[in-house]
């Protein structure tokens, strides 16, 4: 496939992916610097392409050396890249948060070179058959078809703007949202560092009665919200429940204890 395409339809596959490790592309310039690299990182053995050119005297070794989609687009060349950077962001950052992000986009770059005729050798140097998907060519496409190139780029953009969404909360709190319930509360409730403000409406008797509210204690048939400063119970045995959909807020809860001596109780 041609940059844009690299480019475009890498941001819908990492995307996606970081979101499945809460991971948002859009969240930093470093994370999105770190998907234009990947996207584009496997074409340094081509000295006519963007990032080849950057890099002319290595680009041109690459090609002299291995040829074109060889040992770049390879699983070996994504191990290598994959350890060395790993380690290097490790050891200055404490963290792999951006090396995971370009080895994603890495790996797009070569699952849509796969999709063209010429394919990939993707167990260079030990094997040197092309892998390709799918198998039957008439399925794949040329790289360079103006047609068929700007057809997926479009298709990759609509993907890109459709999940938005997906990629700013994280796979599993859309998951969550989306179907709303006491248990997918509970879910989120349980591996959420912040406040969750929840957005409710259950059915008590003839009321129906919906608001929001802070999120005190989830389980999988009941929860405690904080709302004006009162605790609002909901649970499945006594209410009907229609959703309880939850919203961080990036606030942190802080308990504190106080001692109290001598205080007279008033009946």
């Amino acid at each position: 496939m041609t940059l844009p395409n690299h480019l475009a339809g890498g941001f819908v596959f990492t995307g996606f992916f970081a979101a499945l490790a809460n991971i948002n592309i859009l969240e930093s310039p470093a994370t999105i610097g770190a998907v234009l690299l990947g996207a584009t990182l496997p074409d340094i053995d081509h000295p006519r392409s963007p990032i080849g050119r950057l890099f002319l005297p290595l680009s041109r070794y690459l090609n002299s050396r291995h040829g074109h989609r060889t040992l770049t687009h390879s699983l070996l060349g994504l191990g290598v890249f994959w350890l060395a950077a790993g380690l290097l962001e490790q050891t200055l950052w404490q963290s792999q948060r951006l090396t995971a992000v370009a080895v994603m986009a890495m790996i797009s770059h070569i699952l849509f070179d796969m999709v063209t005729l010429q394919g990939v050798i993707l167990f260079y140097p030990f094997a040197k058959n092309p892998c390709v998907l799918p198998g039957d060519p008439n399925m794949r496409i040329r790289t360079g078809d103006v047609q068929k190139e700007t057809i997926w780029f479009f298709v990759f953009i609509l993907g890109g703007l459709a999940m938005q969404p997906l990629y700013k909360q994280g796979f599993w709190t859309t998951y969550n949202r989306t179907f709303g319930t006491l248990k997918h509360l509970a879910s989120e409730f349980k591996k959420s560092s912040d406040v969750l403000e929840v957005d409710y409406r259950y059915r008590s008797g003839s009321q129906v009665f919906s608001g929001k509210a802070l999120c005190i204690e989830a389980h999988d048939n009941r929860a405690t919200l904080l709302k004006d400063g009162k605790f609002l119970l909901l649970d499945k045995s006594k209410q009907i429940i229609h959703h309880t959909i939850p919203r961080h807020t990036g606030r942190r809860f802080q308990f504190s204890e106080q001692l109290l001596v001598e205080v007279d109780l008033i009946a």
